[in-house]
């Protein structure tokens, strides 16, 4: 989903904000396939600059009855979540929005809904050589679309798709990181480049 509107809008990270062509990136934003993306969820907030529109993106504190509606995943629904823990089989999310609604971040119902996203579903070709640890890492922010109700454990997710993967990360250096391609990501400041399953900009 591109936004494009010179008005404030809430994003998300990993939304595109729009072409480079129309648009600067600045203060939480990043460059990706001629795009700039949104690195954090909150309020783009454009601004004139000649004939270009220069995006920043600030978190919001702004209460919302919608961030707050409690939401239940259903099957092909699209959510973001945040990488929990990997094992050479799996990974746990905890899911922070629901088809673009954010979850209510409250205690009694924070880390609710749980996600797996099984190694099978990391992507869509050559399933039988992915390595969970080059794929996502604990912290990551991902893109998912709930393929099953899944069991006790959580809800299963997948990300085999160009749509789907790591949409925000912190490399080791505990740097922000940008997407070099749909495999790596750079972290910005060191130049490290880490494996990752990098989903498309929306």
């Amino acid at each position: 989903m591109s936004s494009t509107t010179s008005t404030s809008t809430i994003v998300l990270p990993g939304q595109s904000l729009g072409a480079m062509t129309k648009n600067i990136a600045s203060t939480g934003t990043h460059i990706f396939d001629n795009q700039v993306i949104s690195s954090l969820a909150g309020i783009s907030i454009p601004a004139q600059a000649k004939s270009t529109q220069a995006r920043t993106v600030s978190r919001s504190t702004t209460s919302n009855a919608t961030l707050n509606t409690p939401l239940l995943p259903t099957v092909g629904a699209t959510i973001l979540g945040r990488i929990t823990r990997t094992t050479p089989q799996r990974a746990l999310v905890s899911i922070l929005c629901v088809n673009n609604i954010p979850l209510s971040s409250s205690p009694s119902t924070e880390n609710t809904h749980q996600g797996i996203i099984r190694s099978l579903d990391v992507r869509a070709t050559q399933v039988d050589t992915v390595k969970m640890a080059e794929s996502y890492r604990p912290g990551d922010v991902v893109r998912a679309v709930v393929i099953s109700l899944g069991d006790q454990g959580g809800y299963y997710l997948s990300t085999a798709g160009n749509d789907y993967g790591v949409v925000m990360a912190k490399g080791e250096g505990s740097g922000e990181m940008v997407p070099v391609d749909w495999k790596t990501m750079m972290e910005v400041g060191s130049g490290r480049v880490e494996a990752r399953k990098v989903a498309r900009p929306t």
